[in-house]
């Protein structure tokens, strides 16, 4: 019986202490509520990305003054072991996008090829070992724009989406590429990024 009421006057005496403890971190998670960090990662060896940001709008991707939207800026860093040769880059959510005969993406939004970006009929980006390639239109990177959109489940891309700052994105970054030298007739594989964004 005295081990019993020792218990007892325990909890009565600091009871109320840990209720306390309980509504304060309650509180704290209403008021504060736990967000996932920003993260851009792959889970190949050869790709690596970092200072990323997306932003609802950006006037200076565009060369006719209209206002972009959803554009990353991002780097993106080739392996220590191999130079690679990058040829599309698409950032996703909700779905794949749909992959061309080619290897690359079937919609010109992705394809390095495309709307001028890089000039050439098999246009691409060459990252030699351990470099990076600043994506947006920072000066003295190449003039890709790398829109994120939302893709449905068979691969196509719906139009109109605006992301909202203060969204949180949560989607993934594809790119085409290969190792430098392998031969023209492979196709480029598809590597598979996470990117989570504070849109800004």
């Amino acid at each position: 019986m005295a081990a019993g009421q020792s218990a007892m006057e325990f909890l009565l005496t600091y009871g109320w202490a840990l209720l306390v403890i309980a509504i304060v971190v309650a509180a704290l998670m209403v008021i504060v509520p736990l967000q996932s960090p920003d993260t851009c990662t792959f889970s190949t060896s050869y790709i690596s990305c970092s200072e990323h940001r997306l932003l609802s709008e950006d006037e200076s991707t565009s060369s006719s003054g209209k206002k972009l939207t959803n554009v990353v800026y991002a780097n993106i860093r080739s392996g220590e072991k191999d130079a690679i040769e990058i040829y599309g880059m698409a950032c996703a959510r909700g779905g794949k996008p749909k992959i061309a005969e080619d290897g690359n993406f079937k919609d010109a939004l992705f394809r390095l090829d495309a709307g001028g970006k890089i000039t050439g009929s098999n246009a691409k980006a060459i990252l030699l070992r351990g470099n990076s390639l600043n994506v947006g239109s920072m000066p003295g990177t190449i003039k890709f724009r790398m829109q994120c959109v939302d893709v449905d489940e068979g691969g196509n891309v719906l139009a109109g989406q605006k992301f909202l700052p203060g969204e949180t994105f949560s989607g993934d970054i594809y790119i085409a590429y290969k190792l430098r030298g392998e031969p023209e007739e492979i196709p480029p594989k598809i590597a598979r990024g996470r990117l989570v964004a504070k849109v800004q």
